[in-house]
Order: C-alpha cells, then structure tokens, then sequence
C-alpha cells in the first residue's frame, strides 16, 4: 500500500488504538510520529517499526500538555 507515501502523520497514543493506528498508516506509506506517555508501549511500537521496517518514531508525550504537544508538532517536521 502506498496511499499514503510522502506523508506525515502524528498519532496520539501508542497502544490500542494509537498503536494500530500507527501501523496502519506506516505500513501505507506514512511517516508517523506517535506520541506516547506510556514508556513500555513506546518501545514495543518502536520495536514493531524496527522489525517490519516500517517508518514509526514514538515519542513521550502526555498530549494533557499543550506544550508537550506543540514541541511534538513542531519536532514533527525533522522526521520528514
């Protein structure tokens, strides 16, 4: 699938739906930063990333914080 390459998207969580979210949208194309609070889940998505080659950073951030979330957004665009 390559419905959306040269695309950036930004998720937030990394387990549950964030996590299949992020998947999704890498396995497509995308480069997605997620955004995480939960440390564990961070890395099991970075390490599902790594091992299907996928292109997916997760990120600790509790998106409660508005400048936690705007510093994301702002870092997102070096992952392009």
């Amino acid at each position: 699938m390559t419905e959306f390459n040269q695309k950036i998207a930004l998720v937030t969580g990394t387990s549950g739906i964030g996590f299949a979210s992020a998947v999704r949208l890498a396995r497509a194309g995308a480069t997605v930063v997620a955004c995480g609070i939960d440390p564990a889940a961070n890395a099991r998505l970075d390490a599902v990333a790594r091992d299907n080659a996928i292109s997916i950073c997760a990120r600790q951030v509790d998106v409660s914080d508005e400048n936690a979330v705007r510093n994301a957004v702002a870092t997102t665009w070096t992952h392009r």
